[in-house]
């Protein structure tokens, strides 16, 4: 999607024909612009101003081989440019204005803006302050004020920097062993009636939990930069050690800008424990988009592979490929975001191999000093590829639903404190796999 953003919408139009006209005042002077040149410079002015910067990028595009080198021509085809986007043509065009009219303070600023979105800090910030120093209109300079205060933020932002965060909280899971709480069970195809011992029946605890991450970010240059992170978690039920699960994970990962989208990839892996046993581990490998539609929108496409080896079952062993659809919005004070979730799984044993479908939803609500109300659906839907053991059984057909919500409050720019619940619901046509299961916790964070 093409997108249109106006760079200084506060004097663009009022300044333009002013700065243009006396950039080429002593050529116009001396060798008049032919009709035709007259004429497209109008047109283009006409365009600029009525928003249209794809028509007046095309526009002037098309007569580049006889137009290019009038200043005025110039001025259009580069701002039309910086508007869509295109700030490589931009910069290159107003490099040569500033070159040939270093007194013109319209195409300095213009120079500004193309380095500041291109991250070139240095000639952005000395461009705005020869721009400042010229004494332009109040309103210029707030806005010129404004790009060097976001320079200062690129700046400290183009530094190392390592963050961490500790996490402790307590809460009650009815169902940490994911089971059915039914005690017997109509076995498919007969009239016979499977008893469900209470070992292998639903069961519920208090429980804590324990999480930790260190990370180290490293920019290589303005737009380029590589992370390290590794953490883990342990989550320990009171009643009942053998489902006690541990996790440890290590990625590294390396994050591209361009202009105001970003593209990202990262590796993972995971080991898992559950009681004191190795229960699997998983590597990942991760390919992120980020593309910035309009003010506030993002969209979010997203390639996820992964190898996942069970150690307690071999034949549980799997291969992954996920895609996710993002669509992302970001408010004063609401946030939402939406996806779409295909994946396929390739087990070792092909009862295991399974297609699934599904839906994210995220939805958040910040009224400043009050905290934070966060909300979130997962839906997803299950389909195996061969009926399970024994043959005469179904195929497989299976949904999960989960809900969430909870509050957030931040006690300190470091320290929060916050309180969630979640359910899930997991449907089966194999009523063995059937559950129920809620969380309720609470906890406090510490970030830094």
């Amino acid at each position: 999607m093409t997108r249109f953003r106006p760079l200084l919408p506060l004097f663009a139009l009022p300044l333009l024909m002013i700065f243009t006209a006396s950039a080429g005042a002593e050529d116009a002077a001396t060798d008049p612009a032919p009709a035709a040149a007259q004429a497209l410079q109008q047109q283009l002015a006409e365009l600029v101003a009525a928003h249209d910067y794809q028509q007046a990028y095309r526009t002037a595009a098309a007569r580049l081989a006889d137009a290019e080198g009038e200043p005025v021509f110039d001025f259009y085809y580069g701002f039309s440019a910086a508007q869509l986007g295109y700030y490589d043509e931009a910069l290159f065009v107003f490099e040569r204005l500033v070159a040939e009219y270093p007194a013109v303070a319209r195409y300095r600023l213009e120079l500004a803006r193309v380095c500041y979105e291109l991250g070139q800090i240095s000639c952005a910030r000395q461009s705005f302050l020869l721009v400042r120093d010229s004494n332009p209109p109040a309103g210029i300079r707030q806005t010129i004020d404004d790009y060097l205060t976001r320079l200062e933020r690129q700046q400290a932002m183009s530094e190392p920097e390592w963050s961490g965060l500790l996490s402790l909280s307590a809460g009650y899971d009815t169902n940490f062993n994911s089971a059915t709480d039914a005690d017997q069970i109509n076995i498919p195809d007969t009239s016979l009636v499977a008893e469900i011992d209470s070992d292998s029946q639903a069961s519920s605890s208090p429980y804590y939990q324990l999480r930790a991450q260190a990370g180290y970010f490293h920019p290589l240059s303005l737009r380029t930069a590589w992370h390290l992170e590794a953490g883990g978690s342990r989550k320990d039920n009171r009643e009942d050690d053998l489902y006690d699960l541990d996790n440890l994970y290590a990625e590294g990962g390396i994050r591209r800008l361009f202009g105001r989208h970003q593209l990202r990839f990262r590796g993972r892996f995971s080991q898992y424990w559950l009681g004191q046993d190795r229960l699997l581990s998983e590597t990942s490998a991760h390919l992120i988009w980020y593309q910035q539609l309009t003010t506030g929108w993002t969209l979010k496409p997203e390639l996820n592979l992964s190898l996942q080896k069970n150690q307690f079952n071999d034949s549980l062993d799997q291969k992954r490929a996920e895609l996710i659809l993002t669509l992302q919005w970001s408010g004063a004070e609401i946030s939402a975001e939406a996806a779409l979730v295909a994946e396929k799984s390739f087990a070792r044993e092909d009862d295991y191999s399974r297609r699934t479908a599904g839906l994210n939803g995220t939805l958040s609500y910040s009224p400043g000093r009050y905290g934070t109300l966060y909300s979130g659906i997962l839906y997803r839907d299950y389909q195996y590829q061969d009926a399970p053991p024994p043959d005469s059984n179904p195929e497989r057909d299976e949904q999960m639903l989960q809900l969430r919500a909870g509050y957030s409050y931040g006690l300190s720019s470091a320290l929060s404190l916050y309180l969630q619940s979640s359910h899930i619901r997991y449907n089966s046509n194999v009523p063995l796999y059937e559950y129920d299961r809620t969380l309720t916790e609470a906890g406090i964070n510490l970030s830094f």
